[in-house]
Parts: structure tokens; sequence; C-alpha cells
């Protein structure tokens, strides 16, 4: 139990308290447990579960369309608050000082220290 206090995710302390519960016949006991199993290895949980090992195709996942998925956060006019604080090229250039008259760094005479530049 230690280990799945710091690491909940655990696969393997995990499968071990899950497969405990439930043979001692006590499932809601295991589904904590299960369900961790679930978001780490879901072909494991369900074979867990149902005692039987699970097809190859038993999960699938569709492809996400990134294009359509980009247009459409293009179209909506809800930008998140945190994307109000960041600021364009342009309305930086608006922001930057007047430039002043500087010497270019090149043009200036070194300075002399005693002892280092001879």
């Amino acid at each position: 139990m230690d280990v799945l206090e710091k690491l909940p995710d655990c696969l393997s302390a995990n499968r071990i308290m899950a497969g405990l519960w439930l043979t001692e016949g006590r499932p809601t006991d295991a589904q904590r447990y299960i369900n961790h199993l679930e978001s780490v290895d879901p072909y494991l949980a369900v074979e867990l579960v149902t005692g039987e090992p699970v097809e190859d195709n038993a999960f699938r996942l569709e492809e996400l369309d990134f294009r359509s998925a980009a247009k459409s956060a293009v179209v909506t006019e809800d930008n998140p608050d945190w994307l109000a604080g960041i600021t364009t090229p342009s309305t930086l250039r608006s922001r930057r000082p007047a430039r002043r008259n500087l010497k270019p760094w090149r043009t200036t005479r070194p300075l002399m220290i005693s002892g280092i530049n001879g």
C-alpha cells in the first residue's frame, strides 16, 4: 500500500491489489485498482477482470483530424484568459521606447586599466 501512495499508477502494485480483491470475490473493492490499471494498460485491466486474453483490436483510437480542430479553434472567439498576457511582435513594437542616439559599441574607445592592457 505504501507503493500506491507514492506511485498511484504503478502497474504491478495495482495489478496485485486488483487481483487480490477479485479472488476474494469483492469486485467493488477491486474497482479502484482496476481504474488505475485501465488508464495505464487497458488490455491488462480487461484480461484481469474477464480472466481471458484480450484480442489485439479490442481498443481503437480515432485518428485526430488536426486540420479541422485547428480551424475550429481559430473560428471560436473564446480564447483562454492566459492568452491575453501574450504579446505579438506588432504590440511589442508599439511598446518599445524610442531609441536614443547611442554610439555603436565598436566605435567607443577601449577602457584602459593599468597592468591589463599593457
